[in-house]
């Protein structure tokens, strides 16, 4: 317990906060909460509700190093309103959940089968207030890793990820009803590794599935690209495009634009250090390159997650080795329109912290989540900053 309190002392002073001793601000305009105990715990998903607070799904890890699902409620200043776990006795990880208009919650992952050590698709139904309504696992004797999961125009979910059925991995996107039953199931690959770690809708009643493929090279490519694959809304495949250069360029986020898509990344082709962010932006049509650009120093940089402002404007969250205080900083910036770097801010200790998501808040401002690590600890982070990336 003792290394827990010198890692929250050591990180809020590094990060700048005025806090209490639970290590939140006063002012829900900005702060940095921690959630976990001695193990390993990571953030993947945040999302503010209606009421002004905080949804957000990770995994937490017992004294057996073995982890749960983990979904945790916040008031606007990221107090605890309620928290479950989700899972059996081996490790289950969310990664992404669907927040419904009534606040319930569609939490989905992966689970390691017991006896078999295989994963399965993991999803549970989550009431508003915190109350399990069910929880099932979704896949075959195969191996199935669930990375997002989106709302359907039906009340059902869409679940994305990868399977090794075919290939080394094949994109694998199922889709399961309001309660949870599965309707179908389809996969996408070639011969190679292919992976998807993201979906949005598309402008054309479907779907956007963005990750990494080895199968499909396009001249002036090798090794991996990111995918953008886009489907119809019975998962027919309708396009798909690469985006890379002679290296490995993987995809992790995608969002669906008023005009088009933005994808981000991480690229070892492009930019000036051994990995930069990679950030494509296209339009309705995922062919229609209308600017790309690498961001970054002479270390390594990964680009997470990525969203629209209210103003056109463009955010991306992720981690540097570039720049900040430690061997990984919580890495933020914002583009323009037209992918020009407006601003740019890290976040972190001397420890390790990195950005797993991020999403714009009700009053301009924005808050992501991501873990902080040191020795063989890491925490669940909350920050909540301003629309100028600034803690208070």
């Amino acid at each position: 317990m003792q290394k827990i309190f010198t890692l929250l002392f050591i990180l809020l002073i590094v990060l700048g906060c005025e806090t209490n001793d639970t290590g939140n601000t006063a002012d829900k305009d900005s702060f940095m909460r921690l959630y976990g105990g001695s193990f390993l715990d990571e953030g993947h998903k945040v999302l503010q509700t209606q009421d002004g607070g905080y949804l957000l799904a990770g995994s937490m890890a017992d004294e057996n190093e073995l982890s749960d699902m983990y979904l945790l409620k916040t008031n606007s200043t990221g107090d605890i309103a309620w928290h479950v776990t989700l899972g059996d006795s081996l490790n289950d990880y969310a990664f992404s959940f669907s927040l419904s208009d009534d606040q319930s919650v569609l939490v989905a992952g992966t689970t390691t089968l017991i006896g078999s050590n295989k994963t399965n698709a993991l999803a549970a139904k989550v009431s508003g207030t915190g109350n399990v309504l069910w929880e099932r696992n979704y896949g075959s004797s195969n191996n199935e890793q669930i990375k997002d999961v989106i709302g359907t125009s039906d009340g059902g979910y869409m679940l994305a990820g990868y399977t090794n059925a075919a290939g080394q991995h094949d994109i694998f996107l199922l889709k399961i009803s309001a309660t949870g039953d599965s309707l179908w199931s389809k996969t996408y690959g070639g011969s190679e590794l292919d992976e998807a770690y993201a979906i949005c809708h598309s402008h054309n009643g479907g779907y956007v599935l963005f990750g990494t493929s080895e199968s499909f090279i396009e001249p002036g490519q090798a090794s991996a690209n990111m995918l953008a694959l886009e489907v119809n809304e019975n998962g027919v495949p309708i396009d798909r495009s690469t985006f890379g250069g002679e290296l490995n360029d993987l995809g992790q986020a995608v969002f669906k634009t008023t005009n088009g898509y933005i994808f981000s990344g991480t690229t070892n082709s492009f930019g000036a250090g051994e990995s930069d962010i990679f950030v494509v932006k296209t339009s309705t049509n995922i062919h229609d390159i209308e600017w790309s650009k690498a961001f970054g120093g002479t270390e390594t940089e990964t680009g997470n997650s990525v969203v629209q402002q209210a103003d056109g404007n463009y955010t991306i969250a992720g981690k540097t080795d570039s720049y900040g205080n430690g061997s990984n900083d919580v890495y933020l910036i914002i583009l323009s329109d037209q992918g020009n770097l407006i601003m740019e801010k890290t976040y972190g200790s001397t420890g390790s912290e990195w950005a797993n998501f991020l999403t714009q808040t009700s009053d301009g401002g924005f808050i992501f989540t991501g873990a902080t690590s040191h020795a063989e600890n890491s925490m669940i982070t909350l920050i909540k900053v301003d629309k100028d990336l600034e803690q208070h």
